[in-house]
């Protein structure tokens, strides 16, 4: 589907939609939800790298739980996983042999980078980010005082 990323229904208080649109489109966000797809488990896969990202799996599923994030999400979850560990050896290998060996730029600091972009895109995917919560956060209503010459304006 081209165009712009849908938006949650929470977004839509101030759009120009009807209330059959707000409707529907609520009832296909409850659709989607968490309560119609399985829960991720706990248990780390066995398609983690290494123990780091196992650690890191078990950190953010039950965060990720709390979201509508699902089961169908796990791949995500997964690379996020992976790339995080090898963000953090990237990070060591940097440490440990410097930004340049031989010469030349450290193979290590592309990874960085790579990984970097990686967990930016995969955080934001999955809800990890500030801006991608505030997405799912459902804005309160404010009740407009009601105009007490709205009822004459509509005699006349």
């Amino acid at each position: 589907m081209a165009g712009r990323p849908r938006k949650h229904s929470t977004q839509d208080v101030l759009s120009h939609k009807t209330k059959a649109e707000i409707a529907q489109k609520k009832e296909e966000e409850k659709l989607a939800g968490q309560e119609n797809f399985k829960r991720l488990s706990t248990t780390p896969p066995d398609t983690l790298i290494d123990d780091v990202a196992k650690k890191e799996y078990r950190r953010v599923v039950p965060l990720l739980n709390n979201l509508d994030v699902t089961a169908l999400d796990r791949t995500i979850v997964i690379n996020y996983c992976n790339s995080y560990s090898m963000y953090l050896q990237a990070i060591e290998d940097v440490k440990n042999n410097g930004l340049v060996l031989k010469g030349r730029k450290n193979p290590a600091f592309n990874v960085y980078l790579d990984m970097q972009r990686e967990l930016r895109a995969t955080s934001g995917q999955l809800g990890m980010t500030l801006d991608s919560r505030t997405k799912l956060i459902k804005v309160e209503e404010h009740k407009e005082e009601k105009d007490p010459y709205e009822e004459l304006d509509d005699i006349q």
